[in-house]
């Protein structure tokens, strides 16, 4: 994987910025998890940050800053910050030293939108997946963080699209930021549409349009991203229907799902055993005072 460099320096400080050509995710096993805790390495596989991005187009790479970023750097970057939870476990309280923000080791992908440079609309948080091949009932779970509250705020769009140069994003849900510092986890069930793909499949977090309010615009960041799913599809659940008709002394026992099997049992939470015989119409003589049916799906 190869990693270009680029030194900026302005306003007395200098950051590392680091475009890279990022590998596209292979989901393994039933989930996938990331802290972004390493970002001072650069970007995690699959990861990329993007600018100018619309419900028709994924967005134009853009350079990431792995140095560690203070929550009020007010230059259009995305960057390395720390998260909202201190290295003891306790919820920072948004006035934090750049000290203390450094050395936080719960780090989050954040960007500072500006109008100039195609983040305010179009600024993106995008993972790549290779593909989704037999997996199925997707879930997201994601954290997002206000880290600096300026009265000028985004909302965000969770999308997809499949396809190795995707035209059309699909929405799955929204969140618009509160204007009040701290994270707010939500959970998204991804559509049945990026289930069992062969090919890549995107799943993205964008500002797709304008920030509301004046003047500058809040940071906004996420973390703790975790994709779930299942190797094979959710059963559809049946109902089964059994009708029970006394006729001259007996009883008639008929149900359409021929894949099931009729069982009895001589109490309502006794031990039921297979009718595996019986087809319908089932004729049963009454010679017991109660006698009880169900029909059990193969």
């Amino acid at each position: 994987m190869k990693t270009k460099y680029y030194c900026i320096a302005s306003a007395g400080w200098v950051a590392l910025m680091a475009f890279r050509a990022t590998a596209q995710l292979v989901l393994s096993g039933t989930n996938y998890t990331q802290n972004f805790d390493a970002l001072a390495s650069g970007l995690p596989q699959g990861w990329t940050v993007r600018t100018d991005a619309t419900a028709g187009f994924l967005g134009d790479p853009a350079g990431f800053v792995t140095a560690a970023t203070s929550w009020n750097t007010p230059d259009g970057q995305f960057a390395n910050a720390a998260s909202t939870i201190s290295n003891r476990g306790t919820n920072f309280l948004g006035d934090e030293s750049l000290t203390v923000q450094a050395g936080c080791t719960n780090r989050a992908i954040e960007v500072q939108q500006i109008g100039s440079n195609g983040s305010d609309p179009g600024a993106a948080f995008v993972l790549q997946i290779l593909n989704t091949t037999n997996r199925y009932n997707f879930q997201l779970n994601l954290d997002f963080l206000t880290l600096d509250v300026e009265n000028r705020a985004a909302t965000w769009t969770v999308d997809y699209a499949v396809g190795p140069n995707p035209t059309a994003f699909i929405p799955v849900g929204t969140f618009t930021d509160p204007d009040v510092f701290g994270k707010i986890g939500r959970t998204f069930t991804l559509p049945t549409g990026l289930e069992n793909q062969l090919a890549t499949v995107w799943v993205r977090i964008a500002s797709l349009s304008t920030n509301i309010g004046s003047g500058a615009r809040n940071m906004f960041g996420i973390d703790n991203f975790a994709l779930s799913w299942q190797p094979t599809p959710s059963a559809p659940v049946v109902a089964l229907h059994l009708n029970i008709q006394p006729i001259a002394g007996q009883v008639v026992l008929s149900w359409t799902n021929q894949n099931c099997v009729l069982q009895t049992a001589a109490e309502v939470s006794g031990t039921y055993v297979d009718l595996s015989a019986a087809t319908s119409p089932y004729t049963n003589a009454v010679s017991e005072s109660q006698r009880y049916f169900r029909l059990k799906a193969n």
